[in-house]
């Protein structure tokens, strides 16, 4: 199951290539841009969102809600940062470059019909 995992995310958000001249630098990224109340924002299951940094490309998905958790995954370009499974409450630390941050699942919301979704705020 989590090689399927790397698999989607790799496809959904791509890899540099040696045809585009990427190099490590220009896409790994060593530092988000939040405001210093930290970055809340919603995510509906099985999706993946974009945050915001300064150069570079870093995201966030979760999988299905069930039982009150879900499996949130953080990945920085095409490096998985955070797996992990997180319930309605949980934080969770994680580093880009020297710059560490935190993750809290603010709420979770699992309806029987409809979309389900958590709120996370990313902070210094």
């Amino acid at each position: 199951m989590k090689k399927l995992h790397y698999i989607l995310f790799f496809l959904i958000i791509g890899a540099c290539t040696s045809g585009n001249n990427c190099t490590e630098k220009e896409q790994s990224v060593t530092e988000l841009s939040l405001p210093s109340h930290g970055y809340e924002f919603q995510l509906y299951q099985r999706r993946m969102k974009e945050l915001p940094v300064k150069s570079g490309k870093a995201s966030v998905a979760i999988n299905d809600i069930t039982g009150g958790q879900t499996w949130l995954t953080i990945i920085n370009d095409t490096i998985v940062v955070v797996e992990k499974s997180i319930h309605e409450g949980d934080t969770v630390s994680f580093n880009l470059g020297t710059n560490n941050y935190r993750i809290t699942c603010l709420e979770m919301i699992n309806e029987l019909i409809g979309d389900d979704l958590v709120t996370l705020k990313v902070m210094k």
